[in-house]
Formats: structure tokens, sequence, C-alpha cells
């Protein structure tokens, strides 16, 4: 078992390098050998960087981290999800957790069965972790003191990869602007809670690969292959976590339509489109029916709450509960990303404008993240024992795209996009160097980073003290969103009142009143990314 989840381990490793080599022929020339590895910097970079900030961090296990390495082991050597007696297994506790494990810390319940005790999260991660346990018992033969880090190296791979994708859809979105895709790629993929949880053990760098691949596979010309990847990629979503269900579902409708919309498009009749529509259906449908057994068996219920039903840990939800959710997710900076990457500042406030140039599908993106924001709300839960951001960790490199559009439509949000993004990277290494305690309840803001975060709304859960600085926080930010687009809405009539009158040749020559010579023309509507 220990063996072939090595070599399993190994052919993902070998199909993800593959994926980014995917120009990769079996007697490359110099040329497409040059090719490749300039394409492969991106992976090769980000890989260094969060190596690099790994091994200066030194990240201890904390919050579900151990749980998830406890069931990898168990699944491993098992081979089911009992972990009775891997808590009393010191072999498997002292990698782990350290040594034996306080009964605080012990987060599986007896669902079904009163000698089954079964963790409360999905069992993606896990397995996903369990083809590094060969790694890591080698390690252990030869250093006891330090076992874990083949895992952090796993997700770091993943994350790695990750970077390379983000990369390229960037390249697709704006190819005439090089130096600013590199920027915002650069500011994004480096920015503090990215840097940070590349190397944890969650599974929300897992759900950002997967949700870039089904990305990826949406701003392609629409084929099965692409589908069936883009759908899998989705499908395999809800497994990491039962949160993104809902987001699992509306990428496959996505993919569904913009499949069927391209089969509509080359005049073929009705029954062709149910054809088009099946392969990628056929993945979430199976992997949500297999899902629902699993439940039943495991959680003793197939609904995807199940596994959160005994442990009676959700607190029922109130609006004073949603008001603490949504800003503990936005802005709190003991708990949101938003403080730790202060560029997404511009993000945010380029999103309305950018749905109004790119239309429907922007549009569909946006109803994604929210749906995925309320789902976090509705469930009440805090990030627990980890770093700020982290439920937020899948969505920032999606910011990035409204970014490069305002920056590459406006001149004048390049200035503020510099200080930001020198922020920004202040703040990601002086969180490398000093990364905050674990503890959320805890957080004591370090001297070299927290004069940057200290004057967001910190909310004290036992009053409303903070409420006039989110409602300052939050009117700036709408007031930003309404003058880009105000601003934006303005120039797209003045340059299409000029186009079709024509009565100024000589200003619009000069590029006076008009957009900048090294962007596109304006477009009120798009059928998406190309």
């Amino acid at each position: 078992m220990r063996f072939g989840l090595l070599a399993a381990g190994s052919v993902l490793v070998l199909c993800g390098l593959a994926m980014v080599g995917r120009g990769w022929v079996p007697r490359p020339s110099r040329r497409g050998l040059v090719r490749l590895a300039r394409s492969s910097c991106p992976l090769l970079l980000a890989f260094a960087l969060y190596l690099g900030a790994f091994v200066v961090m030194k990240p201890l296990a904390i919050g579900d981290q151990p749980q998830y390495e406890l069931e990898s082991l168990t699944l491993a050597y098992d081979q089911d999800r009992n972990l009775a007696r891997s808590y009393t297994n010191p072999a498997f506790t002292n990698i782990a957790f350290g040594g034996p494990v306080p009964t605080f810390w012990i987060d599986a319940f007896p669902y079904t069965n009163r000698h089954k005790l079964i963790f409360v999260e999905n069992v993606g991660l896990p397995l996903l972790l369990s083809a590094g346990v060969p790694w890591v018992k080698l390690v252990e033969s030869q250093a006891p003191a330090d076992t874990r880090w083949p895992w952090s190296i796993e997700i770091i791979v993943l994350a790695s990869i990750a970077a390379q994708l983000l990369y390229r859809l960037l390249r697709r979105f704006r190819p005439k602007e090089r130096g600013l895709t590199i920027a915002v790629w650069a500011c994004t993929a480096f920015c503090a809670p990215l840097t940070i949880y590349a190397s944890q053990i969650y599974p929300e760098i897992p759900e950002l690969l997967l949700a870039l691949i089904a990305a990826d596979c949406l701003t392609r010309k629409p084929t099965v292959a692409s589908g069936v990847i883009g759908a899998s990629a989705a499908a395999a979503m809800p497994w990491l976590h039962v949160r993104f269900f809902l987001v699992s579902a509306l990428l496959v409708l996505a993919l569904t339509v913009r499949a069927v919309a391209h089969d509509r498009s080359l005049g073929r009749p009705t029954s062709s489109h149910v054809k088009a529509a099946l392969p990628i259906l056929a993945p979430f449908i199976a992997s949500s029916a297999v899902m629902a057994i699993a439940f039943q068996a495991w959680y003793g219920s197939p609904w995807i709450t199940a596994p959160f039903r005994l442990p009676q840990t959700r607190q029922p939800q109130t609006l004073l509960g949603a008001y603490w959710s949504i800003t503990d997710l936005f802005l709190n900076p003991r708990t949101a990303a938003l403080p730790f990457a202060p560029v997404g500042v511009l993000a945010l406030g380029a999103v309305p404008l950018f749905c109004r140039r790119y239309g429907r599908w922007a549009l569909f993106a946006l109803l994604v993240a929210a749906v995925y924001v309320l789902t976090v709300t509705i469930e009440g839960s805090n990030i627990g024992d980890s770093a700020p951001g982290r439920y937020m960790i899948w969505l920032i490199p999606f910011g990035a795209f409204p970014l490069l559009f305002l920056l590459t439509e406006y001149r004048i949000a390049r200035w503020a996009f510099d200080l930001l993004a020198a922020l920004t990277a202040w703040i990601t290494i002086a969180l490398v160097i000093q990364p905050p305690p674990g503890v959320t309840g805890s957080i004591t803001f370090s001297l070299l980073w927290g004069w940057t975060v200290n004057f967001w709304p910190t909310i004290v859960h036992q009053g409303l003290h903070d409420v006039p600085t989110v409602l300052a926080w939050t009117g700036g930010l709408l007031i930003l969103a309404a003058w880009i687009y105000l601003a934006g809405v303005r120039r797209e009539r003045s340059v299409n009142s000029g186009n079709a009158t024509r009565t100024h040749p000589q200003r619009h020559a000069t590029g006076q009143g008009a957009y900048p010579a090294t962007t596109a023309a304006p477009r009120t509507s798009s059928r998406g990314i190309r």
C-alpha cells in the first residue's frame, strides 16, 4: 500500500509538470528548450520563494493540520478513516502532534458507531497527503525531530503550479502588457496570505489550484477534453471541503452552458446539445453520488452538512453574527486577507467597471465569489487556529484580473499601485521574518508589520467598538469603486462619441481624451477573456 501511494504521488507530480510544459516534444530543439525554460520561470520562481519562506518561518502544526496528517497516516496504514486507534498510537501521534493527543484536540466523533471516530472534515486533503506518507516515514527514520516537511513540500508544489497557471491566465487576458502582467502576478502570487499558506496543511491551496484549472478551461476554446478536465477539477473541490459544494456546482454549470452555447453556434440540433452537456455534467453527478453514499456510511446522513450535525459547534446565525463574519472576512486584521495585501483595495475598486466591460462572465465570477462569502457567513465560524486570511486564500488570485484591467486602462492608477505593491511586499517580508501567532484570539502585532494594519477595524466581539471604522472603510471602498466606474463610463462615452463624429481627428491622433495607446479599445460587452 505504501509503495502504491508513493507511485501514485510520483505520477501526480509528473502529470503536473507535464501540464506546465505541455509544449515539450521527445527531441526538443534548442529553441524549444529555451521556450520551455522561459515558460516554466513562474513555476520555478514560485517554488523557490515559497520554499524559502517555509524554511525561514519554520511553521508549527496548529489548528486542524495535525488532524489532516493523522488521518493521512491512518489511510496509508489502516486503509480506513477510523481514528480511534490512531489517537492512541504513538507511531502516528508523535509525527502529527509531536506527542500524546490532548482530549480537547480530538476533532473526530462517533457518528454511526461508538467504536469509530471519524474526522469532522472531508477526506480529500488527507487522501492527497497520504501520497507523501512514505517520504514522511523515510525522514522519520533519518531525522525523528522534524518529520512533517515532506507534506509541506507537497503543498508548496501545488501552490507553485497554481502560480504558474495564474500567470498563464493573466498573459492570456492581457498578452500585450507583459511588464504589467508580471508586476500584478508577482504582487498577487507573493502577497503575505498566499506566501504564508503556500506551505500550510490546509485545503485552501489545493482548492485554489482546482479553481484555476476550471477557470483555465472556461477561458479556452470549448472542447470536450477541456470541458471534462474543468468539470472534473470543479467536482473534486467539495472533497477537500464541503463549503465549496455550491462553488463547484456553479463552475460546472458555467462549463455546461458554454459547451451548449458553442454547440448551438455551430447550428447543431437540440439532441447534440444534450450530448455536449453530458460529458461535463457526468463528473459532478458521479462525484456527488459517491459523496452522498460515503457520507451515509461515515456520518449517518447523505447531506453535505452531515459532518457538522454531531459536534454542535455552530452557533445560531443572527444579524450581529453576519456583521462579524462579513467584516472578519474583509477588514478585520485578525482574520482577513485584505489588511495584509492592501493592493487588493484597487482590485475591489475596479470590480464594478470590470463587470461592465466584460459582461456576463465577469458578473458570473462575482456571483461565485458572493455565493462563497455567503456560505462562509452562514456557517458562522472563524478561521480557528491559523494565520489571518485563510478563508479568502483561493479568491485572492482572481482579484488580479480586475487589478490588471484597471492598470492597463488607467495610467494614473499605476501610481497608487506602485505604493500599495511596495507596502504589500514589505508586509510579506515582515510576516515571513516574524510570522503572526497561530491562535486567532491572541494575535499580537509585530513591530515590523503591525503598524501597517493597526488602522484597520479590529472587531471586538464583546461590543461594537469599531463600527465607525468599519463604516469609514466600507464607505471609502464604495466611493473608490463608484469613482472608477463613473470615470470609466465617461471615458467610454467620450471615445464612442469621438469615433462617431470624427470632428477632432488631430485630438484622437495624439491620444488625448482616449484610452492609452498601449491598451485595447474600450468594449461595452464581451463574451469573456480571450
